[in-house]
């Protein structure tokens, strides 16, 4: 295998792996629309295109004139944790989940791992009828929540709020 070049001269961190580096095979790629930085295999994007980039939410908002753009952007959140910036991708059904929700939260399915497509959310999840217990570190119910591997923990949090709380997931 050869070895890759890679590009430390760019300061963007990728919003699904949370990592910076980007290389030939796969480089960090930037919305054109909203700025989010994704690694291509990270996000699925199968072929750079050749023009302009648009993540998946800024290319559904793209279709829609401007007035109800910033509506329905306002309104785009993960269905997981609730938050609206990040890497997000349609699942099932219409609900939008960022992929770093998805990969940690049991029983999300993404059957298409080449395009980070075709996601699948549980009923519990895509229905919201039952209700979640809040998360310890935003205080929102809006989805489920991990509960703490760590012996005589029972805090529960979204993995994205995990995350950026600087908590360690493993």
């Amino acid at each position: 295998r050869a070895e890759e070049k890679v590009n430390e001269e760019d300061d963007v961190i990728c919003q699904v792996c949370f990592d910076g580096k980007s290389t030939e095979l796969n480089p960090i790629l930037m919305c054109d629309r909203c700025n989010m930085a994704i690694h291509q295999r990270c996000y699925g994007v199968v072929k750079i295109p050749e023009g302009s980039f648009f993540c998946s939410r800024c290319e559904y908002l793209n279709v829609f004139p401007k007035k109800r753009q910033k509506i329905i952007f306002g309104r785009t959140c993960c269905r997981i944790c609730g938050k609206k910036d990040g890497a997000l991708k349609r699942a099932s059904g219409g609900a939008w989940v960022h992929l770093f929700c998805a990969h940690w939260t049991s029983g999300v399915r993404i059957l298409n791992v080449i395009q980070m497509t075709n996601i699948k959310l549980p009923d519990a999840i895509s229905s919201s009828k039952e209700p979640c217990p809040p998360c310890s570190i935003c205080d929102k119910s809006c989805g489920p929540v991990l509960c703490c591997n760590h012996d005589g923990c029972a805090v529960k949090y979204h993995p994205y709020c995990a995350w950026y709380a600087g908590q360690y997931m493993t």
